[in-house]
């Protein structure tokens, strides 16, 4: 399987709003807030790496246990 990577699927003016994931086609959104071409690109891609890390990333044995261990205490 190859890595995900980040589709720009709308770019008015030449500034990235959307995008998708082209592993699983998911939907990449910054919204229409009126920031600066490089703080949308940060926020594009600190998005797009939160996608990578919930959706497609696989955790190694301690990372299962930690999230073992705080799931069962979470309401503690």
């Amino acid at each position: 399987m190859e890595n995900p990577g980040l589709i720009i699927t709308l770019a008015p003016e030449g500034q990235p709003r959307h995008a998708k994931c082209s592993a699983c086609d998911a939907d990449i959104d910054v919204g229409n807030e009126n920031i600066q071409p490089k703080e949308r690109k940060q926020k594009l891609n600190a998005s797009f790496a939160e996608h990578i890390k919930t959706n497609h990333q696989r955790e190694d044995f301690s990372q299962a246990a930690a999230r073992i261990l705080r799931e069962a205490t979470e309401d503690r």
